[in-house]
């Protein structure tokens, strides 16, 4: 596990450090928004840590600005340290996508979230598996391969399902991941139905059909035809 802290106060970042060090974190640490900024895009980081108040931004647009950068970092989580009188402040953290609040005079709080955190994580890195994904939007493509590889996953993306269907039949895979339309001539419900049609466990694999186009006689026919579930787009991780 990879964490970043982004505290202006020394002594205060270092009690901070050592906190995230003893529950199993590897710990980058920066005084600096911009600094840290910086350093998520170059670094995947599994939790971020900030300060409401930093020398050159507030952690407010420090967090605004993280979630607009393209990729998982949309999506991590992000705790925020205050002093007691910006106690008020709770609902524009949030909205500015502050996954949670701590005060800084209450550090055993930090410490249990930080335990449950890395209990959850170690108990998700042991999943494993491999995935065939079929999509032909290359934005979104390269989201589900960093979302489904920091999970474990061994994870394949064709953006036709012809070639998709090809892979399939020669190798070995836990899930199908596939949208419905695709580049090229079959669709994601032709290839399901060429998994089902399969013999013995490839024909059991399990499948799932995403598409933007979220309505009820599409979703029926999915099914129908063979897959395991269906999720709407956009995809939340």
């Amino acid at each position: 596990m990879k964490a970043l802290i982004v505290e202006p106060g020394g002594p205060y970042r270092k009690i901070l450090k050592h906190l995230f060090e003893k529950q199993g974190f590897s710990v980058e640490a920066t005084g600096s928004g911009a600094m840290g900024l910086q350093r998520h895009l170059l670094n995947d980081f599994d939790l971020t840590c900030i300060a409401m108040d930093l020398d050159d931004m507030s952690g407010i647009q420090f967090c605004e600005t993280l979630r607009k950068q393209s990729g998982a970092r949309k999506h991590q989580p992000v705790i925020m340290l205050t002093s007691d009188e910006h106690d008020a402040d709770t609902e524009s953290r949030l909205q500015a996508g502050v996954t949670e609040v701590f005060r800084k005079s209450k550090l055993p709080e930090l410490e249990a979230y930080l335990a449950n955190f890395a209990r959850h994580a170690n108990e998700a890195g042991g999943i494993e598996g491999a995935i065939l994904l079929v999509e032909d939007d290359e934005h979104l493509a390269k989201l589900f391969v960093v979302i489904l590889k920091a999970q474990g996953f061994q994870v394949d993306q064709f953006v036709r399902a012809e070639d998709a269907r090809q892979a399939f039949a020669e190798k070995e895979y836990d899930l199908v991941l596939t949208d419905i339309l695709l580049a090229g001539q079959m669709t994601g419900l032709g290839m399901v139905r060429a998994v089902r049609g399969m013999q013995g466990r490839k024909a059991r694999v399990p499948i799932l059909v995403m598409s933007s186009m979220d309505d009820t006689a599409r979703k029926i026919e999915v099914l129908r035809e063979g897959a395991s579930d269906f999720v709407p787009k956009p995809i939340i991780p």
